[in-house]
């Protein structure tokens, strides 16, 4: 899984979401226990102001949301979405492009597999459980082991900004979360 920080944005999709996680692989799979540090530091620069989805406790932007981005002229984002939990979740896990992951075995495509498994409910819990099999050679692949072109994360934290202005976020933000969250961030894509 790569690990880039400034990230690529592909055309032709409708909607793309950016996911903040630890940049390190290891301390991706570390629970972090600082979801709510971060949401009062967001709440505070304005950038997260009140409840999008009370149910889901997903967090609308604010009306400094495009602060958020380098360039402060960006459309900012629709909202947030915090986890930091003990089970490892795989992101981007609605992704629409491809995620080339290929097969270790036999090189095949695993990305219809892959997407199959992320859609299917009864296939939820730690993420560092799950495999995704080979269809050609029958090849079991951990979720954490994928091979993808697509810069993904296997992850026990993560802030997901939905349906983003910009994907060029500001550096000083991306400092404060850093020094909140423990651990350097990088910046994983989802189009929709």
């Amino acid at each position: 899984m790569s690990n880039t920080r400034e990230p690529h944005v592909s055309k032709g999709f409708s909607e793309t979401n950016l996911y903040l996680v630890p940049a390190s692989d290891a301390e991706a799979l570390q629970p972090r226990l600082v979801g709510q540090q971060v949401i009062a530091h967001l709440r505070r620069l304005g950038i997260v102001a009140g409840m999008y989805d009370s149910r889901l406790g997903w967090l609308a932007a604010g009306q400094r949301a495009a602060e958020l981005f380098r360039d402060k002229n960006a459309a900012g984002f629709e909202c947030l979405i915090v986890y930091d939990g003990p089970s490892a979740e795989f992101v981007p896990n609605a992704h629409t492009g491809t995620f080339g992951a290929v097969c270790k075995r036999c090189g095949c495509c695993l990305d219809e597999a892959l997407r199959a498994l992320l859609r299917d409910e009864q296939q939820r819990g730690d993420a560092r459980e799950r495999r995704v099999s080979c269809e050609a050679c029958g090849t079991s692949h951990r979720l954490g082991e994928l091979r993808c072109r697509h810069d993904c994360a296997l992850t026990c934290f993560y802030l997901n900004f939905c349906n983003v202005g910009s994907v060029e976020l500001a550096p000083k933000v991306m400092s404060e979360l850093d020094a909140l969250v423990g651990a350097e961030l990088r910046v994983v894509i989802e189009h929709l």
